[in-house]
């Protein structure tokens, strides 16, 4: 008798749930109003099923990238070009046997905290833009650096700096938006990131894509 793993278990309980009282179960839940239990219906959709498979299956198999055992691979998009989580919604996932994460979606902003293999813990927002809000280093800021392809750059400008004694500006082509840098004297005291950026806490770079 196929049941759902919950009453699955209770009922290997052989004294409460006897034979007779399981088939006195199944004769008063079978007149229920809500259930409706065809046994040949099942096994027609059963067999329309196998058949739709295996006229798939046929249709891979004329494919010329086709696998011997029938099987295609499927090209799609990157995960993160197709993946958005539910908004509200609480995630915790790990990668591979190091790094942790625990994200949440709301008010277009993704936030994600990260916890690195040797315990340190990173915390940033970022919307759908790339752009980057609230952020917390895993490592002082002064071991970071910006890395901007050189075919991305528009122009570059020394400005005044929220954070230290000067910034650089860097403008990027195509619309893709600026990048800020401030310094304290020689040392990175951090970045405003109107662009979108991947950081690596690893290799201590912020790098605009």
């Amino acid at each position: 008798m196929f049941m759902c793993h919950e009453h699955h278990k209770e009922t290997d309980d052989e004294l409460r749930y006897t034979v007779a009282r399981l088939q006195e179960i199944k004769r008063s839940h079978e007149k229920l109003p809500e259930v409706v239990f065809n046994a040949d219906l099942l096994l027609r959709r059963i067999e329309e099923v196998a058949a739709e498979q295996a006229s798939i299956k046929k249709i891979l198999l004329s494919v010329p990238q086709a696998e011997p055992n029938g099987t295609y691979q499927i090209i799609g998009p990157e995960l993160q070009e197709c993946w958005s989580p539910e908004v509200g919604r609480f995630y915790e996932t790990k990668t591979g046997q190091t790094t942790k994460f625990k994200y949440m979606m709301r008010d277009g902003w993704l936030h994600i905290e990260q916890t690195l293999q040797d315990g340190a813990i990173a915390y940033y927002e970022v919307n759908e833009a790339g752009m980057v809000r609230n952020s917390r280093f895993p490592y002082p800021i002064n071991e970071y650096r910006v890395v901007i392809p050189e075919e991305l750059i528009l122009s570059k400008e020394r400005i005044q700096s929220s954070l230290g004694t000067h910034a650089i500006k860097t403008v990027l082509k195509w619309s893709k938006g600026n990048v800020v840098e401030h310094f304290m004297g020689q040392l990175f005291a951090g970045a405003d990131c109107h662009a979108r950026c991947a950081i690596s806490h690893e290799q201590r770079t912020i790098t605009v894509l």
